[in-house]
């Protein structure tokens, strides 16, 4: 049966549906089940359930934030502000260790008339960026062992196979042996360095001709072709 009440000393025990006026607060008690809100044709379009898990059949609209989904097949997450023909911003934040800082992005949308810029972080200073991006990958696809693939630390660099790049792009053998490449105002750096033993690798070179190319204009200093011949200061070291 269903039960009116505005009164204190009620009780909410009792497996009947209940609307009671409480401090200033308007309850809503369904059957031991839970409650489900549905329309004139007969479809459910609100479950809540004992464990007041919530289940929308449709699309859920907060403020500028639309959820949704179309079956099992399509989930929908709409951030929109509806301000006409304007630059837009629209982001996905979470909540910092110290409560007392801004929210961080986690992924942004800067919407202009000529571009869409998507952001991995945040382009403005009202809003604070990870300090390291973690791109991780699972063993299987019924499996929750995870493992970080890529880094990009709060420094630019970035790793592969290395949660701690040295130089500003690193191919590593977890952390071990690999590929360095650093970047400078007048020096550039590729190394094969391993960082566990601090000693330098051998480096292997798969190609059809190697070319080495010196120089402001970059001029053909040296060249060894897929025969093996061997060419300095000429491009056709075929006759060599």
């Amino acid at each position: 049966h269903l039960k009116f009440a505005d009164d204190s000393g009620s009780s909410w025990s009792g497996n009947h549906a209940k609307i009671q006026h409480h401090n200033s607060y308007m309850y809503l008690q369904g059957g031991s089940n839970g409650i489900i809100l549905r329309t004139n044709s007969g479809t459910n379009t609100l479950t809540i359930d004992s464990s007041g898990n919530t289940t929308f059949a449709g699309t859920l609209t907060a403020g500028n934030t639309t959820v949704g989904k179309s079956g099992n097949q399509t989930g929908i997450l709409h951030l929109h502000s509806r301000t006409g023909d304007s630059r837009k911003t629209q982001k996905i934040t979470a909540e910092p260790y110290d409560e007392s800082r801004e929210d961080v992005i986690i992924i942004g949308l800067d919407a202009q008339s000529s571009s869409n810029e998507l952001h991995i972080g945040s382009n403005t200073s009202s809003n604070e960026s990870p300090t390291s991006i973690d791109f991780y990958t699972a063993t299987a696809v019924d499996s929750a062992t995870n493992n970080r693939r890529m880094t990009i630390t709060s420094t630019g660099n970035v790793g592969i196979g290395t949660s701690s790049p040295q130089r500003s792009f690193v191919i590593s053998n977890g952390g071990a042996g690999g590929i360095e490449f650093g970047s400078g105002d007048t020096n550039q750096v590729m190394s094969m360095f391993n960082r566990s033993t601090s000693s330098y690798n051998n480096l292997d070179i798969e190609v059809r001709t190697l070319d080495f190319l010196v120089g402001d204009s970059a001029d053909k200093l040296l060249s060894i072709d897929a025969n093996g011949n061997f060419g300095v200061g000429t491009n056709d070291p075929s006759g060599a």
